[in-house]
């Protein structure tokens, strides 16, 4: 099964091995050898490729309510002690829950080499600053890992995304812009009183940093890399603070949620027309474009919405709408699979969407 995969292995070996364990008496989770009953289709023979995950509905609803034992393949309960619970962030609703055993920390390894790419090295002596979400958030960890990998220690500032949401949503905006003030004071003093040349943070709070003089200027003579993700980001936005008030530092944006895990931004290849372009941990995690019609993959160069598929021996996602319309960018450089870039809420939907700090 997936002990049998190569170290480079194809679209179809990964799909049938998740077919073959996720469906297996012996190996499966509860959940989805009971949802194999409810199937019009055969995993095992009629699943052998991407576009098939679209066979199954979109059952991420589930993750919301489902006891978690229920998710965890029964070929691994005797390494429950080395599972973790990790949460979404709640944007569209009440979070989704998922299992997490090793694979993310497999794919912290695809994340190094872009940060590589970008030019990160061990020239960087500082340590890094985490602006962001912890807690039941899987990015904090992800962060604090990446530091430990690469020797340095990891500052973390924590939020919780889910409650600055609440206070949009009542409209108690004067209490958001308390809350970020009291982020950016723990910041300032971390960034005032450590050695620190990497920070991770999100857009909202990064242009806070930049909208304060005495903010800008702390954290301009000591970050070298900056790590963002967590809400959207206009091109006009992402220009401007690249290049007018940190144009110095080197950038890489994250595309990603609990569900499917991280997109590293690659490095700018000629032929790019976009900004930032993000890349998945393909294949194991694989995204695809849908049109309004249903069409899926939209030509290179077109915007639909987004669907993930994740195939790791402790979960199984294979099909999930997100609430995520993005440009479809053609394969670049080392990386064979399509690319994400200008990611925000769908058009024209009837679903709530709220974007906070995260």
């Amino acid at each position: 099964m997936y002990e049998s995969l190569t170290l480079t292995p194809t679209e179809e070996e990964v799909v049938e091995a998740a077919m073959r364990w996720h469906f297996n008496e012996q190996t499966g989770s509860r959940y989805w050898l009971n949802k194999r009953f409810d199937l019009a289709f055969d995993p095992l023979s009629d699943v052998k490729r991407f576009s098939d995950l679209q066979l199954f509905d979109d059952v991420s609803s589930d993750w919301k309510t489902l006891p978690m034992e229920d998710l965890i393949p029964k070929a691994m309960f005797d390494q429950l002690n080395d599972f973790h619970i990790f949460e979404s962030g709640g944007t569209t609703g009440n979070p989704k829950r998922i299992v997490e055993h090793r694979s993310r920390k497999h794919a912290l390894n695809f994340v190094q080499s872009c940060l590589e790419m970008h030019g990160y090295n061990q020239s960087f002596e500082g340590h890094w600053l985490h602006i962001g979400p912890t807690g039941p958030h899987i990015v904090g960890r992800t962060m604090k890992a990446l530091a430990q990998q690469n020797q340095r220690l990891c500052f973390q500032v924590d939020f919780d995304p889910r409650w600055v949401k609440k206070l949009i949503l009542n409209k108690q905006i004067e209490q958001v812009e308390q809350y970020k003030a009291h982020l950016l004071e723990q910041a300032f003093d971390l960034i005032k009183t450590q050695n620190i040349s990497v920070m991770f943070v999100t857009p909202p709070i990064l242009e806070s940093i930049c909208k304060d003089p005495v903010l800008h200027d702390a954290f301009k003579k000591k970050i070298k890399f900056i790590i963002w993700a967590g809400t959207s980001i206009s091109p006009e936005t992402y220009r401007l603070i690249t290049e007018l008030y940190f144009p110095d530092c080197i950038f890489m944006g994250l595309y990603g949620n609990t569900m499917m895990g991280i997109a590293p931004q690659r490095p700018a290849e000629p032929e790019d027309e976009d900004l930032y372009v993000y890349q998945t941990y393909s294949p194991y995690c694989h995204v695809q474009f849908f049109n309004e019609h249903g069409v899926v993959d939209v030509p290179y160069g077109e915007y639909g919405q987004i669907a993930v598929s994740l195939l790791t021996p402790e979960m199984l996602i294979p099909f999930t709408l997100e609430r995520d319309y993005a440009k479809r960018v053609k394969p670049a450089g080392k990386f064979k699979e399509h690319g994400i870039t200008n990611v925000g809420p769908m058009p024209n939907t009837q679903l709530t969407i709220t974007e906070g700090v995260y």
